[in-house]
């Protein structure tokens, strides 16, 4: 899997991806409703805790305490949404904890393609999930090509070892 070129080509062709991704996804799949209580043994076994509340943010999904590991999730989120934002906040916690300096030394835009690409990856062939094309837009939308790159190319050991983890605890294969 070299998600950098692919991105780097549905990039160059984004007339054949949808208008709004977010429609794409399942309201309430059957999927990601058995998935999430496993999400939720996972955060624990990686000692973070997850909520639902009042997120600092209107504009996020998510929310990780990067020092408590805690995770707060909006609570309007559908069912599909809900399951693919704790995995990426899952992401943010697994980045930090394989490297702790790296994450909190990292820019923004940094952390954000690491998790939602581990996100991406994590998710991209579940049965009934449908969040792949919501995480491209994300993934296109929160640097170009140049910086994803450098990233990925920095950062792909993290990408790896934290999906490896995730789907393998998940029995995701």
């Amino acid at each position: 899997q070299d998600l950098p070129k692919f991105l780097n080509y549905v990039e160059t062709h984004r007339e054949f991806l949808p208008k709004d991704p977010a429609l794409i996804m399942t309201l309430d799949s059957q999927a990601s409703i058995d998935l999430y209580p496993k999400l939720l043994v996972l955060a624990a076994q990686m000692g973070a805790t997850v909520e639902e509340g009042e997120l600092l943010s209107q504009r996020f999904a998510g929310e990780t305490d990067f020092y408590t590991f805690h995770i707060t999730l909006d609570p309007t989120l559908h069912s599909e949404m809900r399951t693919s934002t704790l995995v990426h906040e899952l992401g943010h916690v697994c980045d930090v904890k394989s490297g702790f300096h790296r994450a909190f030394n990292s820019t923004n835009t940094e952390r954000e393609i690491v998790a939602e690409s581990i996100t991406l990856l994590t998710l991209f062939d579940v049965k009934g999930i449908e969040s792949t094309p919501y995480s491209i837009f994300y993934l296109l939308a929160i640097a170009p090509s140049g910086i994803r790159d450098y990233i990925y190319e920095q950062r792909a050991e993290t990408i790896q070892t934290c999906t490896a983890q995730f789907r393998g605890f998940l029995a995701l294969r």
